[in-house]
């Protein structure tokens, strides 16, 4: 859960390219747990970076996502 909250946090101070390092990794801890709270907290960050689908990490990370979780358009 926390690496999830740290990549919101990164999210807000160092912008996507970072943060989707540390996304990555929470998602792996999530896939492997099962944790839903994980999975809420990715589910987050995805809303958030909705706006920035140009970003190449911000695709890597839905792409990632879309393969483990539906989320919203």
């Amino acid at each position: 859960m926390h690496l999830a909250r740290s990549a919101g946090a990164q999210l807000r101070a160092v912008g996507p390219e970072q943060d989707e390092i540390t996304a990555i990794d929470a998602m792996s801890v999530a896939v492997t747990s099962g944790s839903g709270r994980i999975f809420g907290e990715l589910a987050s960050l995805d809303h958030q970076l909705q706006r920035r689908q140009t970003v190449a990490e911000v695709v890597q990370f839905r792409q990632a996502l879309d393969s483990v979780m539906l989320h919203e358009v």
